[in-house]
């Protein structure tokens, strides 16, 4: 049971679990933890209680490291877990991130990095690591094309992008809304998935007026 305590340092809003190759449930909380900016926990399959792996904003100032992870995780082929969260970073475009089964903590990168945050802003969704060793993931705002303004104003109508796993490269591979009336679609939201044919698929959460 997740905020058995208040303040709810243990997480609160998971957002779903992985299955992890030690036997445990990894997850993320959109909020809770120390500085109420979400967490990563672990849970037996047994049950009992929920124990947290990370709170986000550990500095509690800067929150560099990120805030509100909204996408679940995935277990790399390393043994590492792997995420993204909505907000924090350097540039507060959120960020890519990976954690260590004992607790071990790297952010791989901070989106809006870019000016006008052409590499894109805001994943809402997790990663998927495809068979070249390399993950995938969306942005939900942020690019090359300003057409969609987000409430923060941080424009852009979202990306595809790449990294490793040592976040020393990243490459943006597509621009959502490139094409007339947003045919290719605007605002992913959902996790990629690699089907058999090799090729990444995905959803948009609009576009294609």
């Amino acid at each position: 049971m997740f905020c058995a305590t208040k303040p709810c340092r243990d997480g609160s809003t998971p957002n779903g679990i992985v299955l992890a190759s030690d036997g445990n449930f990894y997850g993320t909380t959109r909020s809770g933890g120390t500085a109420n900016a979400g967490t990563i926990f672990v849970v037996s399959p047994a049950g009992g209680s929920v124990g947290t792996l990370y709170s986000f904003c550990a500095s509690k100032v800067v929150c560099a490291d990120g805030v509100f992870p909204e996408g679940e995780l995935i277990q790399g082929t390393d043994g590492a877990l792997y995420g993204t969260t909505f907000l924090g970073g350097t540039h507060d475009g959120g960020t890519v991130f990976k954690i260590t089964l004992s607790g071990d903590f790297t952010s791989l990168y901070s989106f809006c990095s870019k000016s006008n945050c052409a590499d894109g802003a805001h994943p809402l969704a997790g990663l998927v690591e495809a068979n070249n060793g390399l993950f995938y993931g969306t942005t939900g705002r942020g690019g090359s094309v300003g057409s969609c303004q987000g409430p923060d104003s941080i424009q852009g109508c979202g990306t595809l992008f790449r990294i490793n796993s040592t976040g020393s490269s990243f490459t943006t591979l597509y621009n959502f809304c490139v094409q007339p009336n947003c045919a290719d679609g605007s605002l992913p939201e959902t996790s990629l998935i690699q089907a058999a044919d090799g090729k990444i698929y995905g959803t948009t959460g609009a576009g294609a007026d």
